[in-house]
């Protein structure tokens, strides 16, 4: 696999995402990966990259079931919004001298 000053820009590429999925610095990753195929290295980043999304897919679909949970944390986020933007309202009124026609 190529190195940072050697390769090409989409193995450097990749290299820098498996770096971050993987919590390493870059240059670790060039050091573990020299040697190894590019073959080699696009199934070591796919399990990577499986490893890191799939339990996001998983609370994705798991909150895509409960479509309650979900109402119920728009209303409150509609409820708490109304409730400041009905303050800054009242705020604004007040400073322009609405509240007292």
């Amino acid at each position: 696999l190529a190195t940072k000053s050697g390769g090409n820009w989409s193995s450097e590429n990749l290299l820098g995402i498996y770096a971050s999925l993987s919590n390493k610095k870059l240059d670790d990753v060039i050091k573990e990966m020299s040697g190894k195929t590019f073959s080699e290295f696009k199934n070591i980043l796919t399990d990577s990259v499986l490893e890191t999304v799939e339990p996001i897919s998983k609370k994705i679909k798991e909150l895509l079931n409960n479509k309650d949970y979900i109402k119920n944390i728009l209303k409150k986020g509609k409820d708490k919004a109304n409730e400041i933007s009905n303050n800054n309202l009242k705020e604004i009124k007040k400073i322009i001298g609405l509240l007292n026609i």
